[in-house]
């Protein structure tokens, strides 16, 4: 089940590569993305803090309290040889979340390597 995509990523960026990731949430949050499918990814990108991957900037919205949590960092789940693969590409490339869906009662989130299309 799609819980949300990244519509903006087929018309600014070129796909290169494609990687599935887990994520760490709290229990609020995953009420939230399963019941209201409340989560903003528009602005949001991947971050490297202590060689671990971050999703940086992804709003979910808490319906019934104004939570400050609400616009943390979320640790992305990845082995660690598509972790080096990423903290590499890290440097050169632009690193976004792609979509977010649930597998087998699981969020899981799609991150795409990718490159901007010239304009002419």
């Amino acid at each position: 089940m799609n819980i949300t995509n990244n519509k903006i990523i087929s018309n600014y960026y070129y796909i290169t590569d494609k990687y599935l990731a887990g994520l760490v949430l709290k229990g609020w949050e995953v009420k939230n993305l399963k019941i209201y499918n409340s989560i903003d990814i528009k602005n949001s990108y991947i971050i490297n803090i202590k060689n671990e991957i971050f999703l940086k900037n992804s709003i979910i919205n808490d319906n019934k309290k104004n939570n400050n949590d609400s616009k943390r960092n979320r640790k992305l789940l990845l082995k660690k040889n598509e972790i080096k693969i990423i903290l590499n590409k890290i440097k050169n490339f632009k690193i976004i979340p792609f979509n977010i869906f649930l597998k087998k009662n699981i969020i899981k989130i799609n991150i795409v390597v990718v490159i901007k299309k010239m304009n002419f």
